[in-house]
């Protein structure tokens, strides 16, 4: 379990740029023989068939706030944004 809490950690996965982290996930998850699909917009979905009620719905981001920092000579650090946010 605490290598793949590293793996998830450690992938490079920043807003619109979620290929790297969605490969461990789908690679972790394909084992479990589930339905899957990505929709347009880069989300897995994956189905897990089940008769009657209730249903579970469990939904989390797989990407992560993407900064660059580059420290400067006069000491300042500034921060660039990395990826692509609405």
């Amino acid at each position: 379990m605490n290598e793949l809490i590293h793996t998830l950690t450690q992938t490079w996965g920043p807003t619109s740029y979620e290929e790297g982290i969605r490969g461990v996930i789908t690679r972790e998850l394909n084992s479990l023989h589930m339905d899957c699909r990505v929709d347009a917009l880069g989300n897995l979905i994956y189905c897990i068939p089940a008769s009657g009620k209730p249903k579970l719905l469990v939904s989390a981001h797989m990407d992560q706030i993407g900064y660059h920092h580059h420290a400067r000579r006069q000491g300042w650090l500034p921060s660039f944004r990395r990826g692509r946010w609405a």
